[in-house]
């Protein structure tokens, strides 16, 4: 029986656990080139007697990859894109393509009709490592893909793939010969290929399963990251966990060895130390080490080879390496482990690789990574990882638990999940502490303002120390006459942190935005009151660029290439209108009445000014140029409207104007929302227009359902129809659909916008507020974040609610529904649940 509800007056106190029942289960539409198999819905197969935490992960459906398939790269027509060889790729990328042609080779323009969408998993998977350490990805073939984690990125250092990385299994049964085989379909060397590999992902997690009768174990191999949902330390290891779980579902003992082969890419030498470690002495990016080793006390060997068949010999016909591993240069090293598995048994085999590559370059000057000012050797980081592994797994079970439980349509709850991806990806940590934030590898722009406009939200719900890093930067980059720098450096070109960029009239406005989101969410008063005098010498210069109708005046703005002439421009507006209410809510925190004052007036006019320049009764004019579209066509217009909202400033913007504004959006537009390039004949998708589009949809009143479904459609395609579920592009052709612009785009993550319309989450971390404002119906179930604590609101009925805490402490001293105030001072535990009424 639940905790009676505490009165108001009630001080603070413990509350009942209990346990909520999942959802039903996550089902995806299928994706091409897959096959369903009995058993792989939305749970992982678990064998009888095993209860390891990676088998109670939900999953989507398999794809299936078989060794019969054949799958190209086939360059595919693009306006800019990241290569396979290449960061910045125009004109034509290769795209990764199920072929059914028998020709040698295979060209876009002339093998329409024999390209298709291949497998999911193939063209992207989960990014595996720490965030800000690097990355790689397991595929759905096996292979180890786009390797990041040798400080390789658009400011230095090569793209690289590395072919001969494999796992391998070999199998024995009594009076048996033994059976090798790669968990690769389509291996190096032409070594033994595995006959089907199942692949499924749910970030931070990929798992492969061989389905090949050869195997008379059921086996699953789980490669995982670590990710962050209290403990920002736990998330920042770089490292990735391979996780073999075996089950013997016969009557004899199976003799077993796992092996992996790591050649040596970065031309370094080979030495034994509890595992193998691959070394590089120098000062270049490659320098630095890795180590592969097995988390266990099973039997390990190890061996190194110039030969990859001597090698593989070795491991097929004995199961182990001999002798001790010579140190020098040699093209392979390899580490295998023995065990034997008793009839019905089931055992886990852990391997865990990690690195540490201190010299990181931007531009010129080598940065460095803050990993390893924290690790002296990369057999360190994996004794921190082995000896973290239950509170990782816990970790990544909440993290499961916060999307999959969710009433959140399917395929947004795994887009929302997986967004988090191009955090990983993009992010690195200078040895000084310093964050900072590929755009897109396609665009070297460091930490660009207009895409952490899009960043912020996410990452204040996670990690808003990354932020409050950004920040800093651009305050201390500030030039003189108080206006802030759009990006902290482009690729080799700009060196991070030094030369400024052009001058944007969003740019200050920006700041104020993304400072004001930060404080209000954190209550960090001493970052405050360290940014003031740069938010008030950035408050002069936007107030000097002030039109006397209280609008920013005609420099340049994102997208402009749409516009003969500037004019007055809505996202401008919008954008100023919110960082001003923002400034003024930080100036009201340190008393600064002057400040409020003038910024009360400053506000007052634009908002009236807005409505005589961009007013009109069917909505909101998108410009006041003479070549203004008719409709929306920037995909970052309702960036601003978005913010306004969620710092409060939307009931001073006309409703019916925002709403006739997001129809007429529609109407012309959705779904799927476009936009139309001046230098192009092509058409494209922007996902996040889509995305923002939905989350204003629903702050405005929308049918939920009719918000959502534009962004369902979208997300559909992104993991079905593309399978590509980590892509994360910035635009999409019309009407193919396939990538056009920029992957790993950070504007992706405005999914996060949409999660918290539907709950109207607002968090002020200075009075320790929390206030939700569901705009959804009876049985809907959300997620929700704090600095300290993640978890469930579940909206039961009129008036009823539960607030679970899946992940952390949730300690407030006020919690509010709509107007009602519910609790004050309330303290939840992680698994513990209250019963609230409004």
């Amino acid at each position: 029986m639940a905790a009676p509800y505490p009165s108001e007056k009630q001080t603070r106190r413990h509350f009942l656990a209990k346990t909520l029942s999942p959802l039903a289960a996550l089902w995806l539409q299928s994706c091409a080139g897959s096959r369903p198999s009995a058993g792989t819905g939305s749970t992982s197969r678990r064998a009888p007697g095993n209860d390891h935490p990676l088998l109670r992960l939900s999953y989507p459906k398999e794809s299936f990859v078989s060794r019969e398939m054949r799958i190209e790269q086939v360059d595919t027509p693009v306006w800019l894109a990241e290569g396979h060889k290449n960061w910045h790729q125009k004109g034509a990328f290769p795209y990764t393509y199920r072929v059914n042609t028998d020709a040698k080779s295979v060209s876009w323009a002339d093998a329409q009709g024999k390209l298709h969408t291949p497998p999911a998993g193939l063209r992207s998977s989960t990014p595996l490592g720490g965030i800000g350490t690097g990355t790689l990805e397991l595929r759905a073939d096996g292979r180890l893909a786009d390797w990041q984690i040798l400080n390789n990125s658009p400011g230095g250092g090569n793209k690289f793939d590395i072919d001969d990385a494999f796992f391998a299994i070999r199998t024995q049964l009594p009076g048996s010969a033994p059976h090798a085989v790669t968990m690769r379909t389509h291996p190096p060397a032409e070594l033994p290929a595995v006959r089907t590999l199942g692949y499924s992902s749910a970030f931070p997690v990929t798992r492969l399963r061989p389905v090949d009768d050869a195997i008379p174990l059921n086996v699953s191999l789980h490669a995982h990251g670590l990710v962050n949902m209290v403990d920002p330390t736990l998330a920042a290891l770089p490292g990735v966990v391979f996780s073999f779980q075996l089950h013997n579902p016969t009557r004899e003992p199976v003799e077993t060895a796992v092996m992996f082969n790591l050649p040596n890419f970065i031309e370094g030498t080979f030495r034994t130390e509890r595992g193998l470690v691959l070394s590089r002495s120098g000062q270049d990016a490659a320098a630095g080490e890795l180590c592969i080793g097995f988390s266990s006390n099973l039997a390990v060997s190890s061996m190194v080879s110039a030969d990859l068949d001597e090698l593989w010999e070795t491991f097929s016909t004995q199961g182990h390496f001999e002798g001790t591993t010579s140190m020098g240069l040699f093209e392979h090293g390899a580490v295998a482990s023995n065990l034997t598995i008793a009839p019905g048994a089931s055992r886990a085999v852990t391997l865990i690789l990690s690195w540490r590559f201190p010299n990181r370059f931007v531009g010129v000057p080598n940065v460095g990574n803050a990993y390893a000012r924290r690790f002296s050797t990369a057999s360190s980081v994996s004794d921190t990882i082995v000896n973290r592994l239950p509170v990782a797994w816990r970790a990544m079970q909440a993290w499961n638990d916060l999307f999959t439980r969710t009433t959140l349509p399917p395929a947004v709850q795994v887009g929302l999940r997986d967004s988090i991806g191009q955090l990983y990806k993009t992010s690195f940590c200078a040895v000084d502490g310093r964050w900072r934030m590929w755009d897109a590898f396609a665009d070297a722009g460091l930490s660009s303002l207009d895409t952490m406009l899009y960043r912020a939200l996410p990452l204040l719900l996670l990690d808003h120390t990354m932020l409050k890093s950004v920040l800093r930067a651009y305050a201390f980059t500030q030039d003189a006459s108080g206006r802030i720098n759009d990006t902290l450096g482009e690729g080799s070109r700009l060196p991070m942190d030094a030369s400024p960029a052009p001058t944007k009239s969003t740019s200050n406005a920006a700041f104020f935005i993304l400072a004001s989101a930060y404080v209000d969410f954190t209550g960090d008063m001493a970052f405050l009151k360290e940014m003031w005098p740069h938010l008030l010498k950035a408050m002069n210069w936007q107030l000097s660029i002030t039109t006397p109708e209280g609008l920013p005046s005609n420099l340049p703005a994102l997208n402009d290439w749409q516009f003969d002439e500037e004019g007055v421009l809505l996202h401008d507006a919008l954008l100023h209108l919110a960082g001003l209410h923002g400034l003024s809510r930080m100036a009201r925190m340190l008393d600064r009445e002057t400040e409020v004052t003038q910024l009360a007036a400053v506000l007052k006019t634009g908002i009236s000014g807005l409505e005589s320049l961009l007013g009109s009764p069917s909505g909101y004019k998108i410009s006041t140029a003479r070549t203004s579209p008719a409709t929306a066509s920037d995909p970052n217009l309702l960036i601003g409207l978005l913010w306004a909202d969620l710092l409060g400033l939307s009931p001073a913007l006309d409703p019916e104007q925002r709403s006739a504004l997001l129809k007429r959006m529609a109407d012309t537009n959705a779904p799927p929302i476009s936009i139309k390039q001046s230098d192009a004949t092509q058409q494209t998708i922007a996902p996040a227009m889509v995305m923002n589009w939905a989350a204003a949809s629903i702050q405005s009143g929308r049918r939920t359902s009719d918000a959502l479904a534009p962004l369902e459609q979208l997300l559909n395609h992104q993991q079905a129809a593309l399978a590509d579920g980590f892509g994360f592009y910035e635009r999409l052709s019309i009407p193919a659909g396939q990538p056009y612009s920029t992957p790993n785009h950070a504007s992706h993550l405005a999914i996060w916008f949409v999660v918290v319309a539907l709950s109207g989450q607002y968090y002020d971390g200075f009075n320790q507020k929390l206030r939700f404002t569901p705009r959804v119906g009876n049985g809907a179930r959300l997620p929700f974040f704090t600095p300290t604590a993640s978890g469930l609101l579940t909206i039961q009925k009129s008036g009823k609610y539960t607030l679970e805490v899946i992940a952390g402490r949730l300690e407030l001293r006020q919690l509010e529904i709509g107007d009602s105030i519910v609790y004050r001072d309330i303290l939840l535990e992680e698994g513990q649940v209250a019963e609230l009424s409004s």
